[in-house]
């Protein structure tokens, strides 16, 4: 499959390799198909990317040292490229876009986003099998990921993720209401092939976010699973299906609550 890729060098790195960070793993749709998302006008969806890479680029290089960002929609990559020269920063990034979105809208965003992850994994040389990765929905800011980043310095862990096993806001119902958030996670590469790789190839139907749930639940000898963040995470940014502002005093209600219960009762996973 052709594609297209830019590698870039930060103008100021660092030497020192025990300041060594997490790669960074952005997923993009900068031209969705018609009807996939709410939020689809690509001069938007392009400001949210350059907002989210800006955010990223500007945190500590033993935080985040490498940021591949990988585009679904064989988008022009060059208003990204021409940013990411222009701006100052000590990170290695790489932009790839292909095109990955002939499947029908119907499969939705995880098949989509696993096919995409597929891609840019096997295509870049930033990542090696060890190397932890955290994987960001691109337009979003984590806004706490280098408090997460402490806060997860001392777990041995191969895969990383919140999973939610209660109902949550709007889900409407009382069974069938396991999730795993796709939203965030971390991984070293190794664990992400032996867990996740090729998957979409194999559940063209049903491939989601409660399938995912119970992937990650089975058991994979010899690798180390955490099913639960230390620490809620803080997003930023516009949800591309509902339009939801991820700041809102709705959700920050609904994220405070979360916090509290992740000390209070660890068992609950909402």
């Amino acid at each position: 499959m052709t594609h297209t890729a830019f590698r870039l060098q930060g103008s100021t790195r660092e030497p020192d390799a025990a300041h060594r960070g997490t790669g960074l793993l952005m997923t993009a749709t900068l031209v969705p198909p018609a009807g996939a998302v709410a939020r689809n006008d690509p001069e938007e969806r392009l400001k949210d990317y350059l907002d989210a890479l800006d955010f990223y680029l500007s945190l500590p290089r033993d935080v985040v040292d490498r940021i591949l960002f990988v585009d679904n929609s064989n988008a022009d990559l060059n208003p990204l490229l021409s940013f990411v020269s222009a701006r100052e920063h000590d990170k290695d990034v790489e932009l790839i876009s292909f095109a990955g979105n002939d499947h029908p809208v119907q499969r939705g965003k995880a098949y989509g986003e696993f096919r995409l992850m597929d891609f840019g994994l096997a295509q870049t040389s930033l990542f090696a099998p060890d190397d932890l990765i955290w994987k960001t929905t691109g337009r979003l800011r984590f806004l706490n990921l280098a408090e997460m980043s402490r806060q997860c310095s001392g777990m041995e862990f191969d895969i990383l993720c919140d999973l939610r096993n209660v109902p949550w806001v709007n889900a409407r119902k009382w069974r069938d209401h396991e999730n795993m958030d796709l939203r965030v996670f971390a991984f070293r590469r190794r664990a992400y092939d032996a867990v996740f790789r090729g998957l979409w190839q194999d559940h063209e139907e049903g491939f989601d976010a409660n399938f995912l749930f119970h992937r990650v639940r089975e058991s994979f000898p010899g690798l180390r699973i955490i099913h639960r963040f230390p620490v809620q995470p803080v997003l930023q940014g516009i949800s591309g299906r509902h339009l939801h502002d991820y700041l809102s005093p709705q959700q920050q209600s609904k994220d405070a609550i979360r916090r509290f219960l992740r000390m209070a009762a660890p068992w609950l996973w909402l």
